[in-house]
């Protein structure tokens, strides 16, 4: 027999086929479960388990009871993405799974299903709730009646209903029995893996990697993972020309955070005059929510200091972007008006000010 496993929640979950699914008060309940259903190991010939995204202990917790099961006998683990589970019993449009992550954070994919196949658009990223309505909104030409479902999604129904964004009844209770129907259609899964998926580390690795951030000047050698940055974060992002060009400019300030000898976030901005321009900001999806732009921010105004012939410091973001309003003036940016149409598709954008 084939047993289905999943874990990207604490409550956990375990299936016999695509219809039986027995939902657990905890994840490690798993093997109590299957000794109250009087199954006998050496009956089971697959594993099938979501390894993630999913809640970090939980998945742990999964996969090592799972583990524990198949390698005395040598039955092997196949594992899938807990969001192809999720989308596999959802209907048909633009489907936005959601995971919650921590609070207003959630992991989330995007996948654009018909009745002949499932194309994935982005899979696997971290979008703070607010980060996630911008996208939604930014592509609104693009998405038409999104699907939003999942734990992720009733965690934040009241936020997302407020915005004007519905939440669909697709139902999460089905995660297991879906892996028998992957299964069956050979999706993508990983055979054995020696550990979860983790788009977000815990709580504990996060105190600590806050700590270890390095701030530094760019190199030219960084800029291709910027681009890889920027891709990711920007609807319109900016070519390797634009940042090969401010990198050589003597009237720039160009810095990174690095983290591990990773660049996980960058800064750029130029001298206009009596003024400074910050024209570009972002951090690596994987890493937001952790204070990495508000150390990058503080660190470039601290510079913007030495500079006497600066008296203030201006930026643009985008009207919907009520985060990065809120990241500015915390840190003593203003409010100066609304530049009309200055992003692709017409939409507007903040002008905000310091003075230096």
């Amino acid at each position: 027999m084939i047993i289905g496993i999943d874990c990207s929640s604490k409550e956990g979950g375990l299936a016999t086929d695509e219809k039986t699914f027995y939902l657990l008060q905890w994840v490690e309940d798993i093997t109590a479960k299957i000794d109250e259903l009087g199954i006998d190991i050496k009956d089971i010939e697959k594993i099938l388990i979501t390894y993630g995204p999913g809640s970090f202990t939980s998945l742990r917790i999964g996969l090592v009871t799972a583990q524990g099961l198949a390698f005395p006998l040598n039955i092997p683990i196949l594992a899938y993405s807990t969001f192809l589970a999720m989308v596999e019993d959802a209907p048909c449009g633009d489907l936005f799974p959601l995971i919650p992550a921590r609070s207003k954070v959630v992991y989330a994919s995007y996948y654009r299903k018909t009745k002949e196949d499932v194309k994935e658009v982005f899979k696997n990223r971290i979008f703070s709730i607010d980060e996630l309505i911008s996208y939604l909104d930014v592509n609104s030409d693009d998405i038409k009646g999104p699907i939003i479902f999942g734990e992720g999604a009733e965690k934040n129904r009241d936020f997302l209903n407020k915005k004007g964004y519905s939440i669909s009844s697709c139902s999460n209770n089905s995660i297991a029995c879906s892996l028998f129907k992957l299964y069956k259609k050979n999706a993508d899964c990983i055979i054995n893996p020696e550990g979860p998926l983790y788009l977000s580390s815990s709580a504990a690795i996060r105190k600590r990697n806050e700590a270890e951030i390095e701030i530094r000047e760019m190199t030219e050698a960084d800029i291709n993972d910027i681009l890889e940055i920027e891709k990711d974060v920007f609807p319109n992002p900016w070519p390797y020309e634009m940042f090969y060009t401010h990198f050589l400019s003597d009237t720039c300030i160009k810095v990174v955070a690095v983290l591990y000898g990773n660049v996980v976030a960058y800064l750029i901005g130029c001298q206009e005059d009596s003024k400074f321009h910050l024209s570009n900001i972002a951090v690596s999806r994987m890493h937001w929510r952790k204070g990495f732009g508000t150390k990058l921010l503080s660190y470039f105004l601290e510079k913007l200091t030495e500079n006497p012939g600066i008296s203030s410091c201006y930026l643009e973001h985008r009207v919907k972007n009520e985060a990065a309003f809120e990241l500015y003036k915390s840190l003593g940016f203003t409010y100066r008006g609304i530049k009309k149409d200055y992003y692709k598709k017409g939409e507007d954008a903040v002008v905000m000010e310091i003075k230096c």
